[in-house]
């Protein structure tokens, strides 16, 4: 009965990430006047030379001189300005597209801006399109710009490669970027070319299968109509659903929400189950929350929440071990503050990051000066100015994500143990294998002492210029 009052009344959107051929079009030679007519003058001289007048283009088309078809069939999932959501598959694609060269002293000038900290946008294809928006005839504010599909290193090209869809009003253009300077999370994107295509709307059902036992049918089929009607969207990302519906059991906005397990299945949701601690008032609950129904555009909702100590506790976070020891348990801070000259670093090139400004002793540093950085990334942490008995190491690293967490556990003289007054410095580092920490779009890293109190925040995208 349930079963089938839920395949009657859901028309779950499923939301299918387009995987399109990766090849890039290019079709030199054509006139201006076969570019479609949405392309002004303006945009159609973009399209006839390699960015600014004078560029040296001469090497520009990186990919095959043969167009490279859209197949007809793909799916992408675009959100309009409205929040609204559409399903559309690529229908034709046999509009000739046009190539746009990449001008290489332009390119290598924005690369040297990009290796210096400088305009990041350069690093993502969606907003290197947006950037060239009105270049090409389309509108920042009122086109969408949707992320189809990125790769590493594409067949076609031999480095990296994106396509981003416009939508402008009813009209759909495929806009190819590959990386000019190489492949890696570090090189900016260009856009290569520029296709118009056909699509047609999609609609989807879900996979409903057993439901959730105890969950009040009634309301969640209505929320999960709102979705497929494009309202309510945070119901599909757990962490807003937990922030929302946490509410209704006393929590604020204030609370710290942290997703510390992820299932694709579990025994009490056969379509997925997160769990998400709650720090409120300083004490930790855990949510758990479920799918009740399959298919990637289905809801999640609260299962059940409860004290995460006392009864069962607080899961540690899922994810890979790239490092850990179990010799420092006896280890303890008695101090109320760690000394203030602490910091920590990951390192991937030691002599770039050896002339940044640390806070850490070039003595200090020349410890990790020999690795092989070709091979390994290192994870230094630095207590500081310290006491004779204090100390610290590094207890276990974990990638969840593209978040490795770096629990450092540090110790000091116990209250009325007697401590020699000789100042030290004491520092650990480990190494990690460079491929685990080589993460697209860069790798967030978070150190955290054995309390889980955080300790430092820091980014790393790798250098594949060096």
């Amino acid at each position: 009965m349930m079963q089938s009052k839920q395949r009657k009344t859901l028309a779950v959107l499923v939301v299918a990430l387009f995987t399109a051929g990766t090849a890039l079009a290019a079709v030199p030679g054509q006139a201006a006047a076969e570019w479609p007519a949405w392309a002004g003058q303006d945009a159609q001289k973009a399209l006839a030379v390699a960015g600014e007048p004078g560029g040296d283009s001469s090497q520009g088309a990186l990919l095959t001189e043969e167009a490279a078809p859209v197949e007809s069939g793909n799916e992408a999932v675009v959100i309009d300005k409205a929040g609204q959501t559409t399903r559309v598959a690529i229908a034709d694609s046999s509009a000739p597209a046009r190539s746009v060269p990449v001008d290489k002293r332009k390119a290598a000038s924005l690369q040297d801006l990009a290796d210096r900290g400088q305009q990041p946008w350069l690093l993502d294809p969606v907003l290197v399109v947006k950037n060239d928006a009105e270049k090409y005839g389309f509108s920042r504010q009122n086109d969408t710009f949707t992320l189809i599909s990125r790769v590493h290193r594409g067949p076609g090209s031999g480095t990296g490669e994106a396509m981003v869809l416009v939508q402008q009003k009813e009209k759909f253009f495929l806009v190819r970027l590959i990386q000019p300077a190489g492949p890696g999370a570090g090189s900016i994107w260009q856009i290569n070319s520029i296709q118009q295509v056909k699509v047609v709307a999609r609609s989807g059902k879900p996979d409903v299968g057993p439901g959730v036992e105890g969950l009040d049918y009634s309301k969640v089929i209505k929320w999960q109509q709102n979705v497929d009607a494009g309202r309510e969207l945070w119901r599909l990302d757990p962490l807003q659903v937990a922030r929302n519906e946490g509410k209704n059991y006393g929590f604020t906005a204030q609370d710290t929400y942290t997703v510390v397990r992820k299932l694709s299945s579990s025994p009490i949701a056969r379509h997925g189950e997160v769990d998400v601690q709650v720090i409120h008032q300083g004490k930790p609950y855990l949510m758990v929350l479920v799918k009740p129904f399959g298919g990637d555009g289905a809801i999640w909702t609260t299962y059940r929440v409860e004290r995460a100590t006392g009864g069962r506790p607080a899961p540690e976070p899922a994810g890979r071990v790239l490092f850990s020891t179990d010799k420092l348990a006896g280890w303890d801070w008695y101090k109320g503050n760690y000394p203030r000259d602490m910091a920590f670093a990951v390192i991937d090139n030691y002599k770039a990051r050896s002339q940044g400004n640390f806070t850490i002793p070039g003595s200090i540093l020349e410890q990790v000066k020999d690795i092989d950085y070709n091979n390994k990334v290192v994870l230094l942490a630095y207590l500081g100015t310290a006491g004779g008995a204090d100390n610290i190491e590094i207890e276990k690293v974990t990638l969840q994500g593209n978040t490795v967490t770096v629990q450092v556990r540090t110790r000091s003289a116990k209250p009325g143990e007697m401590e020699t007054k000789m100042l030290t410095h004491p520092s650990a580092y480990v190494t990690v294998d460079r491929t685990a920490v080589d993460i697209w779009g860069g790798t967030n890293f978070v150190f955290v002492d054995q309390q889980g109190r955080v300790l430092e925040k820091t980014r790393l995208v790798i250098d594949h210029h060096r």
